[in-house]
């Protein structure tokens, strides 16, 4: 899971913990998936690694924090989480990003990035929480956008945008259906 650390988190930060808690815990308790966290405030860093442990990763949700002056570094942590993935043995290929769409950094361009998510045969899930309903002042955040788009359509995943103001209300329920499409996606790769 990619979570936004960055300063644009602040005002969602209970939001995004008390989400991510259940999300990890479902995950890791009833699905037994193995479950890497990272932040992606000015460089992908990583706040647990791969585990089935639900307190440990719970221990991990409250390590998010959001980083004073930070912005995010969307496509390098996505590529950086790839390559994790890639070098794992792991049949269940999926990776999950939160992020609050502040001010991107990255130096991964575009193309680049949705390359390296064909070949892995990951599934991108994003859910995105913007006020403004997801800016495109700068190439930057025209880039992000583009890599959610085409990124989850082409390997089937999903990308979920929420406005700031109905963040508290609807987290729960997103996350929710996160699981669900990947364990519906998981279903799929077993039987093919």
């Amino acid at each position: 899971i990619l979570i936004d650390n960055s300063q644009s988190i602040q005002p969602y930060l209970n939001d995004f913990r008390k989400a991510l808690t259940t999300f990890v815990t479902k995950m890791a308790d009833e699905q037994s998936a193995s479950i890497s966290l990272i932040g992606m405030a000015d460089r992908p860093t990583g706040l647990e690694n791969y585990t089935t442990s639900v307190a440990t990763l719970q221990r991990g949700v409250q390590k998010v924090f959001p980083q004073p002056g930070a912005g995010t570094v969307f496509q390098d942590s996505i590529v950086d989480s790839i390559k994790g993935i890639r070098a794992r043995k792991n049949p269940r290929r999926a990776l999950l990003v939160i992020t609050a769409d502040g001010p991107d950094f990255s130096n991964v361009p575009y193309q680049r990035t949705l390359e390296v998510l064909a070949a892995s045969g990951t599934t991108l899930h994003v859910l995105r929480i913007s006020p403004n309903g997801g800016s495109m002042r700068d190439e930057p955040a025209r880039d992000r956008s583009y890599v959610i788009d085409q990124g989850t359509r082409a390997s089937d995943g999903c990308g979920c945008h929420l406005g700031g103001a109905s963040v508290s209300t609807a987290w729960a329920a997103l996350l929710t259906v996160a699981l669900m499409l990947v364990l519906v996606q998981n279903r799929r790769r077993r039987r093919r």
